[in-house]
């Protein structure tokens, strides 16, 4: 059974989904969004504030994906770090006395200039704007995101949000930290997207079958979906989009099944049926 398909052949009259994208500095690898942006399902609004990278995204960038040069945060003034690897740079300081444990970490966290930089909160630059999903990858300053986002937060199905389990960053908040925040905001968790990342303590500098190690998770992406309970009470229109991210970005067959069934018991017409077959399942498989 060939699963490669988007719930939008499904549901082919559901609006495109609003995407902000924070910290969407190019990797040299497409988005995870980019077949739904090429088929016109989907509009971005993506934030990097990096001016080189920034440069790079925008010579990229089709016409449904609207850029801002900002760095989002509490809508303070922080300091930006800069450093060598570019992708590593943060607000927050790279934190030299655990970085320095680990094999191959520190020339990729080295700061090569510090700069001041006003955050802006997202509430602010998109007021008044709807938003169903919000990818997030800010190094060690998400928290501060959110902070600044619980009106947008308020609105949005699913976030895809990148954490960490050790400091890297000085005085960062930590996996517990959001996942506390985002369960506060009415959203449970669901899975870590793109495997748990992990690296070597030192002395060992590669991984041999006498030292295998490499068992210290540092950093993954935790996706949080709104929270089961009373999720029926969303629109019809909102509860679709909910199971086309969770279809097209993670494959949670399953998930989409039991929320369009919720949907069916409290009445709401959903597409269960017809999703169930292109699965190729029937009852109680």
């Amino acid at each position: 059974m060939d699963l490669n398909f988007s719930f939008f052949e499904v549901a082919p009259d559901l609006s495109p989904l609003t995407i902000v994208d924070i910290g969407a500095a190019p990797t040299g690898k497409p988005p995870f969004y980019q077949a739904l942006l090429d088929q016109g399902r989907a509009e971005v609004i993506a934030f990097e504030p990096d001016p080189e990278a920034f440069e790079r995204l925008t010579a990229a960038s089709p016409a449904n994906v609207k850029l801002y040069p900002y760095a989002v945060g509490d809508g303070e003034e922080h300091t930006f770090y800069k450093t060598r690897n570019g992708y590593t740079s943060s607000l927050y300081r790279p934190n030299d006395k655990v970085i320095r444990r680990f094999s191959n970490l520190a020339g990729l966290t080295e700061v090569v200039s510090t700069s001041p930089i006003v955050t802006h909160k997202l509430d602010e630059v998109l007021a008044g704007q709807s938003v169903d999903f919000i990818k997030l990858d800010v190094q060690g300053a998400e928290l501060d995101v959110l902070h600044g986002a619980t009106r947008v937060l308020s609105e949005t199905l699913a976030v895809q949000c990148e954490v960490e389990f050790v400091p890297l960053y000085e005085n960062q908040p930590l996996f517990a930290d959001i996942d506390r925040f985002m369960r506060g905001s009415d959203f449970q968790f669901h899975m870590f997207h793109g495997g748990l990342a992990s690296l070597l303590y030192m002395p060992v500098k590669m991984r041999t079958v006498q030292l295998s190690g490499h068992n210290q998770i540092l950093h993954s992406d935790a996706v949080y979906f709104r929270a089961l309970d009373g999720i029926t009470r969303l629109p019809r229109e909102s509860l679709l989009k909910l199971v086309a991210i969770l279809h097209d970005f993670y494959k949670s067959y399953d998930l989409c099944l039991h929320i369009m069934m919720e949907m069916q018991s409290a009445g709401i017409p959903a597409p269960f049926d017809r999703y169930r077959q292109r699965l190729g399942t029937g009852p109680g498989q």
